[in-house]
């Protein structure tokens, strides 16, 4: 299990990276180190604590977050060329 909290701008932490081994999900384990993390944070004097998730992360991150008490504040579609498609010049 990993937890890295982002305290660098003053009055607000970010939720940087919350993982568990693929061997030892759905054990409660995530509910567990999701509640150590919101501890740890509010234990600081933060007004906001915010975390970015993606399609790379697991399919329920989304829910999980939710159901943790954090809101959707945004949906962002980014796009990015397939390096496989990128034709180099023959030398």
């Amino acid at each position: 299990m990993t937890l890295e909290l982002d305290f660098r701008t003053p009055d607000v932490c970010e939720l940087a990276f919350l993982g568990l081994d693929a061997g030892i999900t759905g054990k409660g384990l995530g509910r567990a180190l999701m509640r150590k993390a919101l501890n740890l944070a509010w234990s600081r004097p933060i007004k906001r604590m915010w975390v970015h998730t993606c399609t790379f992360d697991h399919p329920s991150a989304l829910g999980f977050y939710i159901r943790s008490g954090f809101k959707p504040y945004a949906f962002q579609v980014e796009m990015q060329p397939d390096p496989r498609l990128i034709r180099f010049p023959a030398d």
